[in-house]
């Protein structure tokens, strides 16, 4: 079975299967689940590039996006012009289909590093059944095709690394540029990559070609690839907001140091999001690194010779994707911060955790003395991996639950589109299903996130300065996100925001939407 061809197209089939079924489930279903705020976000902004208004958020331009899953989905709004929820499926599904890649390029690439014929096919289960990887596919937004590059730029670098050939070859290189620039569309975040893997090839050919000249071509070509990819989004987002610096991360940590601007100091703050970002890695990946531990602690019981040094081997083959790892790590616990937001970030530990696990794996078969041991080991492996996706409450709730109660943000939009009248200006800190079900309202983000100006106005404690001259009539939102803006206002009048109403009969994470009526001259 293990040699036989239609192995990696069921493994591929099964993935996309178990992936689609989600992805076509209600979105009452799995709106909150799987799908954040942030993904109606994308899709409203996607929306308006279709319409013709460039990439339009409320009143402003904003470049507080990743470009390229915007810029895919936009053609979906000329097939579906007044469908809410069919673009939604539509973008689940896109990323349903970069995993499904993703995962032919894991399994090649463990195939070609792997003794035991069995490793590549558990390292698949691994990912086809990760209950965080379901989900992360699933969440509408441009993760899976951030790291299906990240995937494909780190398989070829393998191939480079380990080929002559490639070395010599200037449109390698080039390939390799045009896959970072698509990795740094997919995700900005992705420069650390191109960072670390620019170095690294430098110096690999030195090695291999025992002179400067040829790496130094080879590294030029690679930055011509990737600006070739990446200096149009530049241009395209100058054009429109008159900045290449995305307002989102910047409004991200301003708005996270303000949750602990009573109490803040470095040290609780750091040891806080460290604390918070180890656990969404250990969350989220619980059964990989359970998995690993047993076959290191196997693997010390089987007390074979040179098995541990070989798997420190096979583990610094990764140095580069633990290099990227840390890197990303470093920027979103000590910089960005933005802690609701960590399981996504540091989504790509997923890969890297996966490799090690491949290694693992590997050594521990080809320890044992006879194949029917590995056999049996194989089969627990995958009986232990099906087990944690059918014991995952994600796995419940996405594929069998169908009176979970909803707790995600689209309800918010279906109600505002039928109790405002039509053009009201409404504003919000979380505005993504607000402005994309409620089309016929202006939805304006006050949190800054795809909001340059509010940005500003939010760091100069001017929020409801900001307010009045967007004309906004109505704020929609958490109690928080009010303490925020009265917080970030200068002069606030106690009748500023007048409490207007409790919205009854849904809540967003057990959290009460409130209605507060703007007084005074706009």
């Amino acid at each position: 079975m293990l040699n036989s061809r239609f192995t990696l197209p069921i493994l591929l089939a099964l993935n996309f299967l178990i992936r689609f079924l989600g992805a076509v489930r209600p979105l009452k279903v799995i709106d909150g689940h799987t799908i954040p705020d942030d993904a109606y976000i994308c899709l409203t902004i996607a929306r308006n590039i279709a319409r013709g208004l460039g990439p339009l958020y409320g009143f402003d331009f904003t470049n507080g996006f990743q470009p390229l899953y915007v810029f895919l989905m936009t053609p979906v709004f000329w097939l579906f012009p007044g469908d809410y929820a069919a673009p939604v499926h539509a973008g689940l599904i896109v990323g349903v289909l970069f995993d499904t890649v993703t995962l032919y390029l894991i399994y090649k690439l463990v195939a070609g590093q792997s003794k035991s014929q069995a490793t590549a096919i558990l390292i698949s289960l691994a990912w086809i059944l990760a209950f965080s990887v379901i989900r992360t596919t699933l969440n509408g937004m441009e993760t899976a095709i951030s790291m299906f590059f990240i995937v494909l730029a780190y398989y070829y670098f393998q191939r480079f690394r380990d080929s002559l050939t490639d070395m010599a070859n200037l449109r390698h290189g080039f390939v390799i540029g045009i896959i970072l620039g698509l990795a740094m569309l997919a995700r900005i975040d992705n420069v650390f990559l191109a960072a670390i893997l620019l170095p690294a090839i430098f110096m690999i050919g030195v090695r291999q070609a025992g002179g400067f000249a040829r790496p130094i071509q080879i590294t030029l070509a690679i930055v011509l690839g990737m600006g070739l990819i990446y200096l149009p989004w530049i241009i395209y987002q100058y054009y429109y907001t008159g900045s290449i610096i995305p307002s989102s991360g910047m409004a991200v940590r301003h708005i996270t140091l303000a949750a602990y601007e009573d109490s803040f100091t470095t040290t609780n703050f750091l040891i806080a999001t460290t604390r918070m970002g180890l656990a969404a890695i250990v969350k989220d990946n619980n059964p990989i690194i359970i998995l690993t531990a047993v076959l290191c602690i196997g693997l010390m019981t089987i007390g074979k010779r040179g098995a541990f040094r070989l798997l420190l081997g096979q583990i610094k083959r990764h140095n580069i994707m633990l290099a990227f790892s840390l890197s990303l790590f470093m920027a979103y616990i000590f910089y960005i911060f933005g802690f609701w937001y960590f399981r996504r970030y540091l989504y790509p530990v997923t890969f890297l955790l996966l490799l090690y696990l491949a290694s693992a794996i590997d050594i521990f078969l080809s320890s044992l003395t006879n194949e029917r041991k590995a056999r049996i080991s194989g089969i627990m492996i995958a009986v232990f991996l099906v087990t944690a996706l059918l014991l995952s409450p994600t796995a419940k709730i996405i594929y069998w639950d169908n009176e979970t109660e909803p707790i995600g943000y689209m309800n918010l939009g279906i109600w505002a589109r039928s109790n405002f009248a039509d053009s009201t200006v409404v504003g919000g800190c979380q505005t993504g299903a607000l402005g994309y079900f409620a089309d016929n309202l202006k939805v304006v983000n006050l949190d800054g996130v795809v909001n340059k100006r509010c940005y500003d106005a939010l760091s100069q404690k001017q929020a409801m300065a900001y307010i009045r001259e967007a004309g906004i009539e109505y704020f929609i939102d958490w109690m928080d996100f009010h303490d925020f803006l009265v917080k970030h206002s200068e002069n606030y009048g106690v009748d500023d925001l007048r409490f207007f109403y409790t919205i009854k009969g849904f809540k967003a994470f057990h959290n009460e939407w409130h209605v507060y009526q703007v007084w005074g001259e706009r």
